[in-house]
């Protein structure tokens, strides 16, 4: 029966904070990777989606065996900098922290300490099985690397290690999400000479903002006008809006309406007011839910209670690397694995739900 070594699961995972790499810069993650599974007996790959995402790396596709029928994934950026980083492990709280001058970055090198603790206990090791280990970039901005992932065709289920929840947790159902960026176009004017002559771009995005219920819409919706730049000087009549904003739910159609109501609603105040406006919309990520029934929900609950955990599964409002998964075919979750206050610099996570994440996965991966 493997346990978990505590101190070097740590061990791998100060190494990886230590490691400054922000959406689009990767690589400096990815070549620790490859430098980490040396001399091991895994098949390292790197898809092109650089292409798309702009990151300096493609993602990274790590094959242990065959690769089995089970993929293994978390992503190699940070949403904002672990330059001098300085990480305290207070063995009294069971606490890992950094000093608060900076992330700790568990999110989401927590999860690909796991991951690559898992790959080197995995090493000649004949309790466990064949996997997929997935590390992904522009997960913090875009999702861009897994959306662009060239998924492994022997690849029939995914365990994403990357929720905030505590370990026995599992997102099983997440929103979907639409952005649009408008752009309001009126007429420059001298506001105190002749502002007659202006056409007001401010006036016109707060005419609309102000019909626009905003926040929660309804069980299953939100919407957010979350970026607002405009104006050029005090005394000139503002030309120019621009804004940025998102509708999530997990039900399509919700979205579809939601995006449009949006939408009609400044086009009648820009067309009332003689003005113009441009328009950009995107789909930033699917909406995804997985019954009792998926493979990779069955996986997961059993894995959770072979650990000794009780298997809960949650509803999530955010999005990850798991909705990307979903919308290519590949039915995933986003497991718990107690990383808290992400992105904050008080993050953190307690060593007890660090061994607990790491204990599901390696009954993932344990043959059965």
């Amino acid at each position: 029966m493997i346990t978990i070594d505590k101190n070097r699961l740590i061990e791998i995972f100060v190494s990886l904070v230590k490691i400054d790499a922000l959406s689009q810069n990767e690589k400096p993650v990815a070549d620790f990777v490859r430098s980490f599974l040396a001399g091991k007996s895994v098949t390292i790959s790197e898809d092109n989606s650089r292409h798309a995402t702009g990151s300096n790396t493609g993602n990274l596709i790590i094959k242990k065996g065959s690769g089995g029928k089970m993929m293994l994934t978390s992503h190699m950026d940070t949403a904002r900098t672990t330059a001098n980083i300085k990480v305290l492990i207070d063995e009294k709280t069971g606490k890992i922290s950094s000093d608060g001058k900076t992330i700790l970055g568990a999110d989401n090198r927590q999860g690909m300490a796991i991951l690559l603790y898992l790959l080197e206990v995995a090493e000649g090791n004949p309790e466990i099985g064949d996997f997929t280990v997935v590390f992904t970039t522009c997960e913090e901005t875009t999702l861009g690397g897994s959306k662009n992932l060239q998924v492994p065709k022997w690849v029939e289920a995914g365990m994403v290690f990357d929720s905030s929840h505590l370990p026995g947790k599992f997102v099983y159902r997440a929103p979907g999400s639409k952005a649009f960026t408008l752009e309001i176009l009126g007429r420059a004017s001298h506001s105190g000479i002749s502002p007659e002559a202006g056409i007001n771009a401010i006036a016109i995005t707060a005419a609309a903002i102000s019909q626009l219920k905003q926040g929660r819409l309804d069980p299953d919706t939100t919407m957010n006008i979350g970026l607002i730049q405009g104006g050029s000087a005090v005394n000139v009549v503002p030309e120019s809006v621009k804004l940025t904003g998102e509708v999530r739910s997990f039900k399509p159609d919700r979205l579809d309406e939601e995006l449009e109501r949006v939408l009609d609603t400044f086009g009648t105040e820009v067309f009332n007011a003689g003005a113009t406006m441009r328009t950009e919309t995107y789909e930033d990520f699917t909406p995804y839910e997985l019954t009792p029934d998926h493979a990779a929900f069955k996986l997961i609950y059993q894995a959770i209670q072979d650990s000794g955990l009780d298997p809960k599964p949650e509803i999530s409002f955010g999005g990850s690397d798991a909705n990307s998964f979903n919308g290519l075919g590949i039915p995933s979750v986003n497991i718990g694995i107690g990383a808290q206050k992400p992105h904050a610099n008080d993050e953190f996570v307690l060593i007890d739900d660090f061994i607990a994440a790491a204990n599901i996965g390696l009954h993932l991966v344990r043959k059965k």
